[in-house]
This record gives structure tokens, sequence and C-alpha cells, in this order.
């Protein structure tokens, strides 16, 4: 079973809602007039001053299938709490100490591999611990304060607009065929306020990061205890007498 490729997915879909911020303060100073580079530099001290963060997002895989995540992050950690949605189906989601864990039901993993109305692999799933936290390695790029992917140049300013109900001013930058836009508080405090990432050689996959500030307390630990990617994987593949 691809174990190992879902839990790399699911890393990458949090590192893609990981533009974090918190909502602005009253200061009204016009960000509109600041140029891209400068913009982004002041957006990225803002919200490294922040302390924690909710993050809701959605996205869109070439395939078509949809994912959504609603979570917590600890900016000074960079620690990630929370649920993610995938095909319809609820996992939790935890990262801390540089590894990505998550929390999912037998037919959840089983459907991940084409095995969803195969009893056997069900059976064989459950044995291996589906109720607990499956560990894998985070992506080594997977930085929560990472603002503008770690460099604010090469960014394109855009016209004011408007982004989940706020006014903001949107920074972009292509590369690879991918476009991402950061949306900037238009007035006050330059916080980003999220952010959207799009194919632009007509691929389906997008995805839409909303952000604002949370009074609930968010401290991501690493769980106690857990069962490694590559076991789960192998008491499954033992399990079903695959032997791979």
């Amino acid at each position: 079973m691809r174990i190992r490729r879902l839990a790399a997915a699911a890393s990458v879909a949090v590192l893609a809602f990981s533009a974090l911020t918190a909502c602005g303060g009253s200061d009204e100073k016009d960000n509109s007039k600041t140029d891209a580079k400068a913009l982004a530099d002041q957006a990225t001290e803002a919200m490294k001053a922040k302390t924690s963060v909710k993050v809701v997002g959605t996205g869109t895989d070439e395939d078509g299938k949809t994912m959504s995540m609603d979570a917590c992050a600890d900016i000074k950690t960079k620690a990630v709490k929370g649920t993610m949605t995938m095909d319809g189906r609820k996992v939790e989601i935890l990262q801390a100490g540089g590894s990505m864990y998550m929390k999912a039901d037998a037919v959840f993993w089983a459907a991940q591999s084409g095995n969803e109305s195969n009893p056997e692999a069900l059976d064989a799933i459950t044995k291996a611990g589906s109720d607990k936290w499956i560990k894998n390695e985070a992506d080594k790029d997977d930085d929560f304060a990472d603002f503008f992917d770690g460099k604010t140049d090469g960014l394109t300013k855009g016209e004011v607009t408007t982004f989940n109900g706020k006014k903001a001013i949107p920074l972009s930058r292509s590369e690879d065929g991918t476009k991402k836009t950061y949306f900037i508080a238009a007035k006050g405090t330059p916080l980003i306020l999220g952010s959207v990432e799009e194919s632009e050689n007509g691929g389906k996959e997008r995805e839409e990061s909303k952000f604002s500030g949370s009074s609930d307390k968010c401290d991501p630990k690493a769980p106690t205890e857990s069962v490694d990617v590559e076991e789960f994987s192998k008491k499954i593949d033992d399990a079903m007498g695959s032997g791979s």
C-alpha cells in the first residue's frame, strides 16, 4: 500500500496553507503606496510578531479531487494541529518536531490505495492500527514562518482588491507553471490575509487559504505514541499476504 504517498501529500497540503496570519490592528496606514518587495518584507515582519493563527483552506488536485483544512499553527515552533478532509473523509493532522502525524479510520486508508471495498484490506488496516497516529518525516522545506517561500523579490503588486471580505493588496509570483498570490491588508498593519495558488497551464490544481486570529490556545505537541508509516504499511502488506 502506498501510505507514504498519502502522508507526503498531506504534508504538502499543510505547507500549501502555511502563509499564516491574523486579523490586523486599527492603524490606517495605506499599504498600497508601498512597493512590492518592501511590502512583502513588512508583511513578513508583521507575521513573525504573531503567536498563533487559525488556518482554513481548500484545495483541488490535478485529478479534481477536493480537500479542506481547519487548523491552528504556532508560528514560533512551526507546529500545526487540526483536521483535514480528503474526498469527504476527515483526518486528524499534527505536525511537530520535524514529523507529520495523521490519524484516520480504516476506510480512509483503504480508499487511498483503491481497496475501499476490500474487506480483507479493511481488516488488515484495522489490525495494523488505523486508530493510531501514523508518523512520517515532514518535508525539510516545511517551514511555517517562511513567508513568501523565503524570498521577497520577484513579486508583482496588483491593484487593491477584496479577499475574504477585506480590502487587500495582491503580491504575486509565477514559478514552474504555478502562480501564487498573497493578499496583504490594504490598511493598517500589513498582515497576510491569505493566499491563492493555482496552475497557469489550464490544470485543475488550486489551493486557497484564509486566516484569522483565534482565542483558542494553540499548542501542538507530538503524540506520545505513534506508528511509523513504513511499519504501518508493512503490517498491512504482511496481513494481506503480499509480503511487499
